[in-house]
């Protein structure tokens, strides 16, 4: 059973935040609240829920599916005994302000939040509430899927977790599932609470990939909350997950244009899917080249195009993808990142990490 808990990591911001006026972060300005990213299902609401049980205020508003209008009679008629119907952020900010008063310690969460989608003048009017609080008494929380475009705020990736943190989390685990785990769920605390200790790494491949398991449906529910044509992007996904890297190679196999395919790629960078890398041919020229952010990412995008129930007969196949593309590319980073930091202490000589392609596995 998945046990960690991530909630300390919301504290300690929480109280980065609340330090004495003279004494706090620069690039944390009072009016600032925290945006917390992190994919769908990756644990943002799961990870505030948890830092909120400990807290004596705390009120939880959420933006799923409604625009900014209808948000001011939901979020009104969630708390009607603080409310009494609201016109405007500015009736809304100030209802909460006076309930606030001088608590010592109040937390709003704010999830599904969009900028792209949210109008200006919600996040204008919080600033304003932030601002009056000259204690930091008011902690504001926007849980966002996308790094937001607004330069006053505080923006913070929800952390994956360690092989180390999910050694301790489950009970028991294998080291090869530890990394074969951040493999299947990018080192995500919500993709991981899917995951059975109690049984093989086999038996748990099976059940995610089944018509029951929620494992892979944000995945997809990402894609659908992003993109009108879902479909579109989902094949050029599907050509990086099996190798074709190359601008030109992905436009053919997608059947795009060059000019649409680098457009498309554009797009899926900016919503943190994929990132573009340069790297040294043979020749020691430099090209561009496209990879996923997530591994997980990159299992659902390689399955994609092929009925997952089909492939649950054929588990060996998924089986050896994950460990012989999945597990080598999680493993280089992980070994690379541990001797970025501790390399020193072992090494007399510096490592030229600036290329890793050059450091294989074994």
């Amino acid at each position: 059973m998945f046990t960690y808990d991530n909630s300390k990591f919301i504290s300690d911001l929480a109280k980065k935040y609340r330090q004495d006026e003279n004494k706090s972060d620069p690039n944390w300005k009072r009016e600032w609240p925290l945006v917390l990213i992190g994919p769908a299902g990756s644990g943002k609401t799961h990870t505030i829920f948890d830092y909120c049980e400990g807290q004596k205020m705390y009120f939880y508003f959420s933006f799923r599916n409604i625009s900014s209008d209808i948000a001011l009679t939901v979020f009104s008629e969630k708390y009607h005994e603080i409310f009494n119907g609201c016109d405007s952020w500015d009736q809304f900010f100030d209802t909460l302000d006076n309930h606030i008063g001088n608590t010592r310690h109040a937390v709003l969460v704010f999830d599904d939040w969009d900028d792209r989608k949210i109008d200006d003048m919600f996040f204008n009017t919080l600033s304003d509430l932030l601002k009056k609080h000259s204690t930091r008494n008011v902690f504001a929380v926007l849980l966002s899927r996308r790094k937001t475009e607004k330069d006053n705020c505080y923006s913070c990736q929800l952390p994956t977790l360690s092989p180390a943190k999910i050694k301790r989390s489950f009970n028991g685990i294998k080291d090869e599932d530890v990394i074969r785990l951040i493999a299947i769920s990018g080192g995500y605390p919500g993709y991981l609470s899917y995951y059975d200790n109690e049984l093989c790494f086999e038996e748990n491949i099976k059940d995610l990939l089944s018509s029951r398991s929620l494992y892979f449906y944000y995945a997809s529910e990402q894609m659908n909350h992003i993109y009108r044509s879902p479909d579109s992007y989902s094949s050029l996904l599907h050509a990086i997950a099996i190798g074709k890297d190359k601008l030109k190679d992905i436009a053919e196999y997608a059947g795009f244009g060059m000019n649409k395919c680098d457009k498309y790629l554009r797009a899926l960078i900016d919503e943190g899917i994929l990132l573009k890398k340069t790297v040294s041919s043979s020749d020691l020229r430099s090209c561009t080249r496209y990879a996923f952010v997530s591994p997980y990412m990159k299992l659902w995008s390689q399955l994609i195009s092929d009925d997952i129930q089909a492939k649950c007969c054929e588990i060996n196949h998924i089986l050896e993808y994950i460990d012989n593309e999945l597990v080598c590319e999680v493993f280089k980073k992980e070994s690379l990142g541990w001797m970025k930091k501790k390399g020193s202490d072992i090494y007399y000589r510096v490592l030229k990490m600036d290329r890793p392609e050059n450091y294989d596995v074994k």
